[in-house]
């Protein structure tokens, strides 16, 4: 079972989810329950780097994707940056990306190693909030 530290930064329109522990499909599943039930962001930042991150079948990744679909409509136009320094989680969450794309998820995802990549990519662009 994952620990999942949720910050916020209102005024980067942003939440940063913080995931140490063996993450599980229910982990996310309750997390993302908890943040689109709530104070939902433009952006999102998910550091895996402390996290045991298992290979997971592609039924569970299209799943969590059409999963995220559902509730995804409050993310129109926003980013989400993963943040990965091992091949396995930097692999599956580049697959789930890639399911986010067939499934129509109406927000980006990127994957990156580096911190500071990642946070420019979620400073600069196109994230804006219809």
């Amino acid at each position: 079972m994952a620990n999942i530290k949720t910050t916020y930064d209102t005024n980067k329109d942003l939440t940063s989810f913080i995931v140490t522990g063996k993450l599980t499909p229910a982990d996310l599943y309750d997390c993302l329950a908890h943040y689109f039930g709530g104070s939902v962001t433009l952006s999102t930042r998910w550091d895996i780097t402390e996290a045991e991150v298992p290979a997971a079948p592609v039924d569970e990744i299209c799943s969590l994707a059409q999963y995220v679909r559902s509730l995804s409509d409050a993310r129109i136009g926003g980013k989400t940056a993963i943040l990965s320094n091992d091949d396995l989680g930097y692999g599956m969450s580049r697959m789930l990306g890639t399911f986010y794309e067939l499934e129509n998820v109406p927000f980006e995802i990127q994957v990156f190693r580096r911190r500071n990549e990642a946070t420019k990519w979620l400073e600069n662009g196109s994230a804006l909030r219809s």
